[in-house]
């Protein structure tokens, strides 16, 4: 009987995994980091945050158009409250996410 095994030494298996296996996962992580860093929706959002506020969250609590007592009645409703009155201010002010949450916990 004839034995299937021919010799494979570790070197059959890393030679492979270097070949294919890093140039591919080196580009899978540039596509992924390029997808995150070229969303124009938030370039958007920040454009309009310092253009309108100067980048200040004092500036944004004082001008802000929104109403606040809506704001505050969304947020204090329910316990995913404060994510849904933040959903409400990015819709009425499109600003960043990490800058709405701040306002909201602001007020």
């Amino acid at each position: 009987m004839a034995d299937c095994y021919q010799g494979l030494t570790d070197m059959d298996f890393i030679v492979p995994l270097l070949v294919y296996g890093v140039p591919l996962a080196a580009i899978f992580g540039i596509a992924t980091w390029a997808v995150h860093h070229n969303n124009p929706r938030k370039a958007s959002q920040r454009d309009h945050y310092r253009s309108a506020y100067g980048l200040s969250l004092e500036r944004m609590l004082a001008e802000n158009p929104v109403e606040r007592a809506e704001v505050l009645q969304v947020r204090d409703s329910s316990k995913s409250g404060e994510m849904a009155a933040v959903r409400y201010v990015i819709k009425w002010d499109p600003i960043p996410l990490e800058i709405a949450i701040q306002f909201v916990r602001a007020l």
